[in-house]
């Protein structure tokens, strides 16, 4: 971390690759939503928000940080 950096904010260095496993929510007027990612290396599924036109479980996601 930098000097001064605000540790609530992410990284836009943040990066993370895999499947969408679940949809939670996607909203098709703003294209928000909410996914359940598997990323190789988590035990877990990975919630991942974003902006996207249209999603699919079973789809890959290559997801960045917005800073």
């Amino acid at each position: 971390m930098t000097a001064g950096a605000d540790p609530s904010r992410p990284n836009p260095e943040e990066h993370l690759s895999g499947l969408i496993e679940r949809i939670t929510f996607h909203n098709g007027e703003t294209g928000f939503a909410v996914m359940q990612v598997k990323v190789r290396g988590q035990k877990d599924l990975v919630t991942v928000l974003g902006t996207l036109p249209e999603v699919k479980a079973g789809e890959w996601v290559d997801a960045r940080a917005a800073g």
